[in-house]
């Protein structure tokens, strides 16, 4: 009997055609069209796909949206004390094990749903009605309307994917689906800071440089916004970064403009990303002294399986636990699970739970606000279901 997770139901993507599916815009377009192999692709669907490639590196990128920095709260929403986050990254590909993702979540009832980006293969319209707007896609938080509470139950951040075709779509579709006005915001509330920043839009201008380490980047209208509506005062609230791209990685390529673009702030605490398809916890680590001394968390294993069961082959950007557990195989390969992360805010207190898609929680951290900053611990780690590479309590020293 063929594994569930490899069918097609209801139109639904099998891990299959995801398997390895390349960061590549040229690529990812010819996935778009449901054919794997170039050659099939190219004998098949030869035109159409030359049409469709030009016709989307041609007609450029959709405007970035901004806000208007005369008003210091522009982009800045305020959450309730006490609420609850969940984040997933790569997400939107229409697999088996992204609905199982989504059922985890709507199972926990967060109020607030963030997606960390990337909708599958390129983008388009389509694809985002197909996979991500519909009524049983991307799970929409529960925050219900309160007096002085101006957050959005849902938001979604850029990713190269959607950049591909312009991100005419990915602009469109926040803006009437979610009403989220720009593709870069803060959500806070009197003790803690969220910040979601924008590294998807550089991705599209000239085709394969988003495959250049020192091309993704900030946008000066983001930076800029940073700089005025968030970080100008002497605010002493942690700040939890968000983004679609890594700074560093002990697996893959680092997009080292991203921690220079930020600079060395002492309230940003936590890096959550997405991009590589796997699920890794580092302690604090800073690659330059322009950049932030940080805790990085990559949950880009939303949607897409862990693809790549190896080792890292960088050991000095201080891992803490990573997941090479085998879920099962597609086309020979081994591949893993998929999962997010779960933000509960109380007061002073933030717990943080990793979820996997089949409902075990693999970590549980715990951050209390100081008056200098924030105190960390782990509450519980599942030895037998992680790798350790050092020490757990590394994770928040």
């Amino acid at each position: 009997m063929e594994d569930p997770s490899r069918m097609k139901i209801n139109g639904k993507r099998s891990r299959t055609q995801l398997l390895k599916t390349p960061r590549d815009s040229a690529l990812s377009l010819q996935l778009t069209h449901n054919v794997r192999h170039a050659g099939d692709f190219l004998e098949a669907r030869g035109w159409r796909w030359l049409g469709e490639y030009l016709r989307t590196v041609l007609n450029g990128r959709d405007n970035f949206r901004e806000y208007d920095l005369s008003d210091s709260r522009a982009g800045v929403y305020v959450m309730p004390e006490a609420v609850s986050v969940a984040l997933a990254s790569d997400w939107a590909t229409g697999t088996i094990n992204a609905y199982r993702v989504r059922d985890e979540i709507l199972r926990l009832q967060p109020d607030i749903t963030m997606h960390l980006g990337d909708v599958y293969y390129v983008g388009k319209q389509e694809e985002f009605d197909k996979y991500f707007l519909g009524d049983d896609d991307w799970p929409r938080g529960a925050l219900p309307p309160a007096e002085g509470i101006t957050a959005l139950p849902s938001y979604a951040l850029n990713g190269n994917h959607e950049m591909y075709s312009g991100g005419h779509a990915y602009f469109r579709s926040i803006r009437e689906h979610f009403g989220q006005e720009a593709s870069f915001f803060c959500v806070e509330n009197e003790y803690w800071r969220i910040i979601g920043l924008d590294t998807g839009y550089s991705t599209k201008l000239i085709p394969g440089l988003e495959l250049l380490p020192w091309w993704v980047r900030l946008q000066p209208q983001n930076i800029q916004w940073l700089q005025r509506n968030v970080l100008s005062s002497s605010d002493t609230r942690p700040i939890l970064l968000l983004s679609h791209h890594q700074w560093f990685s002990a697996f893959e390529r680092e997009h080292r403009k991203l921690g220079k673009d930020l600079g060395n702030d002492p309230r940003y605490l936590l890096w959550f990303w997405g991009h590589e398809h796997r699920l890794a916890g580092y302690g604090a680590y800073q690659t330059h002294s322009k950049g932030p001394l940080i805790r990085g968390r990559c949950i880009g294993h939303g949607g897409m399986p862990i693809e790549d069961i190896h080792r890292p082959v960088k050991r000095d950007r201080n891992l803490v636990f990573y997941d090479r557990r085998v879920a099962g195989s597609v086309d020979s390969t081994e591949v893993g699970y998929c999962g997010f992360a779960l933000l509960e805010f109380d007061r002073e207190t933030l717990v943080i739970r990793y979820v996997e898609e089949t409902g075990r929680v693999l970590v549980r951290e715990k951050w209390v606000r100081t008056p200098d900053g924030a105190r960390g611990e782990v509450l519980d780690f599942d030895a037998d279901l992680l790798t350790l590479v050092r020490p757990i309590d590394d994770l928040v020293a």
